[in-house]
């Protein structure tokens, strides 16, 4: 029925306004989903949690793949600071 499209949009319109956005949901499907139609239009993000939970099309947006591609921990903070859109599971939080 386009939820995920409509959030998506939402979504890339708030973050051109420089808004910081959070993505969570209960389960992996679901922040991906929301992920891969981020990416589809080109829209960065950082996607925290697990590689081994996360979509493979989207892995070049995990934490983990960006911290081991920086050689700096200034140019880590740079791109996590300059990120408005985080993406994560709330699955583990009780």
């Amino acid at each position: 029925t386009g939820k995920t499209t409509t959030v998506a949009k939402l979504i890339s319109t708030l973050a051109k306004q420089n808004q910081k956005i959070l993505i969570a949901s209960y389960t992996h499907t679901a922040v991906d989903n929301l992920s891969l139609k981020l990416a589809e239009q080109g829209i960065n993000f950082i996607r925290i949690g697990q590689t081994t939970s996360i979509h493979e099309d989207i892995l070049r947006y995990s934490l983990d793949k960006i911290v081991d591609e920086v050689d700096s921990i200034d140019n880590l903070r740079n791109i996590i600071d300059n990120c408005h859109i985080y993406a994560s599971t709330c699955l583990g939080f009780n």
